[in-house]
C-alpha cells in the first residue's frame, strides 16, 4: 500500500517536473525564432574582425542598432566610482532626470538615492521619471518609492502586482541607466543598496560608464519606451507574447488617433555633438522580439574575434549558441578567457555555471574564478579595441526573458582601459584547471544536474 502511494508521488512530480521543464528551460536552447534555427542547424552570425567597417555595418543590421559617433565615454569601477559619479548627475540636474533600476533596497543607500531625488526636485525643479521592478524589490516598490510620490516625481513601477502585466512576472526590467538633461548619462550593473557601495573587495564588485553625446539620445528614447511599459493600464503595455506587440501597438495607435488621443513620440536632441572620438552603440532587449539583440551582439563579436576575447560574467549559464562561439574561437587560436564567480549569492546558478566547465576547457578556453567577494560585472572585450558593458549576463534570463541594456564601444583607449582591469582581477583569481574541476564533490554534480531543467530561468 505505501509503496503504491510512493509510486503515485513519484509520479506526480515527474508531471510537475516536466510541465515546469516546458514551460521555463526553452531559453536554454534559445526560443526565439532565429536562435533555435541557428541552434538546430548550428549556425552563427560572423564578421570581419571588430573595429572594421564592415563589422559594425553586420552588428547594426544583426542588432538593428545605430553606431553613433562622436562620443566621450569613462569606465567606472565599483560603487566607490559609479555612486558619486551618479550624485553628481542628480545633483546638476536642470531640466530632466530619466533614473531606472532593477532594485532599490531599503537601506543607507538606496534612501540616499531617493533624497537626492527629492532635493534635486526642490532645487531646480526638472521633470524626474523614476522606473523600478516590482518582482526585483520583492513586491515592496511602492512602499520604498512612496517619498518621491509625496515629492512630485513621477514614479512607475514595473509588473506592479495588481495590474494584468503581473502575469509577464517572468520578463524584469533589468536595465540600469541614468540619463541627465539629455546630455549626460550612466549605464552600470548597480542596484541601488549597501552592498554595491565600497572598492569591490568587500561585498559586490561591479562596474558602469558615464557617457556623453549622441549616445545620451539613444539612452533617453530607450528610457521613454520602457517607461510606456511600466506602471498600470492596457494601452502601450507589451503582451507576452512572441512577435505579436507589433501589431498590438499599430492598432492603439489607430484608436487613439481616431478618437484624438494619440501623442507622438518627440524628443528634442540635446547632446553635444562631438563630446569625443569614441563609436558607442546602445543595445537593448525586450522579451517580446523574434530575436536577441544582445545575444546577437556577442555572438558576432566572439566569432568575429582575431585575437582576443576576454569576458567578466557574473552569472554564467551559456545558451549553447554561446558555448559553441566560445569553443571554436579557442579551436582557431583565439585567446579567450572567462573570469567567473568564486564567490556567489546564487548557489544554484554557480553550480550551473561549473557544470559548463569541462567541454569549455576541453577546447581550451581559459576559466578563473574571483573568490574576494561577489562578482557582479558583465563585460566583455575583443581584440583590444571592442567592449560592451551594461546590465545583461550571459545567460538565458538576460538573453530572453529580461529587459536589459548595454553599450557596445569602439575604442582602443576604452577598450584597453577594461582589458588592463581584467588582465589585473585574474592575477587575484583562481585559476580552474580540468583535473581540479573533475575533483568537485559529488553533490554538488548533482545539484547542477538536478536543477539543469530550470536553467533557462537564470
Amino acid at each position: 500500500m505505501h509503496s503504491h502511494k510512493y509510486f503515485q508521488k513519484i509520479i506526480t512530480y515527474l508531471i510537475i517536473s516536466a510541465l515546469i521543464y516546458t514551460n521555463t528551460s526553452c531559453t536554454t536552447i534559445a526560443y526565439r525564432p532565429r536562435h533555435l534555427f541557428r541552434t538546430v542547424f548550428n549556425i552563427s552570425p560572423k564578421s570581419t574582425p571588430p573595429g572594421t567597417i564592415q563589422f559594425e555595418k553586420d552588428m547594426s543590421r544583426l542588432t538593428d542598432t545605430i553606431l553613433t559617433k562622436g562620443n566621450h565615454a569613462e569606465p567606472l569601477f565599483n560603487g566607490e566610482e559609479v555612486f558619486p559619479k551618479m550624485t553628481e548627475l542628480i545633483r546638476n540636474a536642470k531640466e530632466d532626470i530619466n533614473f531606472e533600476v532593477y532594485i532599490l533596497k531599503e537601506d543607507q543607500t538606496g534612501r540616499f538615492f531617493m533624497n537626492e531625488l527629492v532635493k534635486a526636485k526642490q532645487k531646480n525643479n526638472p521633470n524626474i521619471k523614476f522606473m523600478t521592478d516590482e518582482l526585483g524589490n520583492d513586491l515592496h516598490a511602492f512602499r520604498r518609492t512612496k517619498i518621491l510620490k509625496k515629492s512630485g516625481i513621477k514614479r512607475r513601477i514595473f509588473n506592479p502586482l495588481f495590474n494584468w502585466t503581473i502575469f509577464r512576472y517572468n520578463n524584469r526590467n533589468h536595465r540600469k541607466t541614468l540619463s541627465v538633461d539629455g546630455k549626460y548619462a550612466l549605464i552600470s550593473g548597480l542596484n541601488l543598496g549597501n552592498e554595491y557601495r565600497g572598492h569591490g573587495f568587500n561585498r559586490f564588485r561591479d562596474n558602469g560608464v558615464y557617457l556623453e553625446g549622441p549616445i545620451v539620445f539613444e539612452i533617453e528614447k530607450s528610457f521613454k519606451r520602457t517607461w510606456k511599459q511600466a506602471g498600470y493600464g492596457w494601452i502601450e503595455k507589451d503582451l507576452p507574447i512572441i512577435g505579436i506587440n507589433s501589431v498590438k501597438r499599430g492598432l492603439e495607435k489607430g484608436l487613439l488617433s481616431l478618437v484624438g488621443l494619440y501623442r507622438p513620440n518627440k524628443l528634442k536632441k540635446r547632446f553635444q555633438e562631438n563630446a569625443g572620438d569614441m563609436d558607442i552603440r546602445l543595445v537593448t532587449n525586450s522579451p517580446d522580439w523574434l530575436s536577441s539583440r544582445l545575444l546577437d551582439m556577442y555572438l558576432l563579436s566572439i566569432n568575429s574575434a582575431e585575437k582576443k576575447v576576454y569576458i567578466t560574467s557574473s552569472y554564467f549559464v551559456p545558451p549553447i549558441l554561446i558555448q559553441r562561439a566560445l569553443k571554436k574561437a579557442a579551436k582557431r587560436g583565439v585567446d579567450v578567457r572567462l573570469l567567473l564567480q568564486g564567490k556567489t549569492d546564487q548557489n544554484f546558478v554557480r553550480q550551473l555555471a561549473i557544470n559548463k566547465y569541462g567541454r569549455l576547457l576541453d577546447a581550451g578556453v581559459k576559466i578563473y574564478e574571483w573568490p574576494n567577494s561577489i562578482l557582479h560585472v558583465k563585460t566583455i572585450v575583443v581584440d583590444g579595441i571592442w567592449s560592451s558593458l551594461g546590465s545583461c549576463n550571459i545567460d538565458g534570463r538576460s538573453f530572453f526573458l529580461n529587459y536589459e541594456a548595454n553599450v557596445a564601444i569602439t575604442n582602443k583607449s576604452f577598450s584597453k582601459t577594461l582589458e588592463n582591469k581584467f588582465l589585473e582581477d585574474i592575477q587575484l583569481s583562481e585559476t580552474i584547471s580540468k583535473k581540479e574541476w573533475k575533483k568537485r564533490k559529488w553533490y554538488k554534480k548533482l545539484i547542477g544536474l538536478l536543477i539543469t531543467p530550470f536553467k533557462g530561468q537564470f
